[in-house]
């Protein structure tokens, strides 16, 4: 996680939201795992060692920093801050042309520098001219954008001087939403329609909840983060990239409790109407997509 974190902090700084998560996320297994030391309980499958949690963390840490070390070497010389991010200046804007006009008088490190912290824009300078009512509209209304942009996006546009790939599969949100309703029928199936697992093979691994939050928490997160962003930037692009994540999370969630019931000797029939929804959302995809290749700008 930290090398592949400070590669993609080299390209792009959204990537912060993702390892605050994370950051988040196994310091709150840390937690639970702390309690379950001292409350009795049976025998646990967990491989993971909670003493481990905080060294982990500082590996991680060193080798973000390891990876980073350019992008942090190149700001701390040009911008005299080795996290230094205009975006993350533009965030307390309401206006891309204000940020922009902000960016155009302090581009040196001599005019950063000079700067006062009260002078430079944060969540407490932006906290002094708006009330948190305005806040709390900016933050729910640019969320609901992205999120509908996110699973709702539309037709996808004949058009060669608009951006095709953001209608390419305009009822995205309603094959996730099959997906959902697979892995929760499966979820299900596992509790009512199987028999008890006898032997930590036919049991649902401990990690499992720890992805799952760990999936959740980045969607969330993102989601509030560039619905906060929507006045000064679309990143409409950047909130499909979770796309795949989902779709993959969910197909494996479900293969993984298949395996489950199939050990635990379910009937034929869960499987044979699990194959079933599978190949439905197959089918349904796959009819897109040969009404994608009969649009002008990608037959020429």
């Amino acid at each position: 996680m930290g090398v592949v974190g400070g590669l993609a902090y080299l390209a792009k700084g959204s990537v912060q939201p993702l390892l605050m998560v994370y950051v988040v996320i196994s310091t709150l297994r840390w937690i639970w795992g702390w309690v379950l030391a001292r409350w009795p309980r049976e025998g646990s499958t967990s491989l993971w060692v909670r003493r481990n949690h905080w060294i982990a963390l500082f590996i991680m840490a060193f080798c973000f920093l390891m990876a980073a070390g350019p992008r942090l070497t190149y700001s701390a010389r040009v911008f005299g801050d080795p996290f230094h991010s205009y975006p993350g200046y533009w965030m307390w804007f309401d206006d891309f042309k204000d940020c922009f006009a902000w960016m155009d008088t302090h581009n040196t490190k001599a005019e950063l520098q000079a700067m006062t912290p009260a002078d430079k824009p944060s969540f407490k300078t932006y906290a002094a001219t708006h009330t948190s009512d305005q806040m709390l509209q900016r933050l729910i209304d640019g969320t609901r954008v992205k999120v509908m942009e996110l699973l709702w996006p539309g037709k996808t546009p004949d058009s060669k001087t608009r951006k095709p790939w953001k209608g390419v599969l305009e009822l995205r949100g309603a094959y996730l939403g099959a997906l959902g309703l697979v892995f929760l029928g499966m979820c299900a199936a596992l509790v009512f329609a199987t028999r008890k697992p006898d032997h930590a093979a036919q049991r649902v691994h401990p990690e499992t909840t720890t992805q799952m939050l760990f999936v959740i928490g980045t969607v969330v997160g993102y989601s509030l983060a560039y619905g906060w962003y929507t006045p000064i930037g679309r990143g409409d692009r950047f909130m499909l990239s979770l796309y795949a994540p989902l779709v993959i999370s969910l197909i494996w969630g479900a293969e993984s409790l298949l395996r489950r019931s199939r050990r635990r000797q379910a009937s034929i029939w869960l499987f044979r109407a699990y194959h079933t929804a599978q190949w439905l959302i197959i089918a349904a995809i796959s009819w897109r997509l040969v009404e994608i290749l009969q649009f002008p700008h990608f037959r020429n």
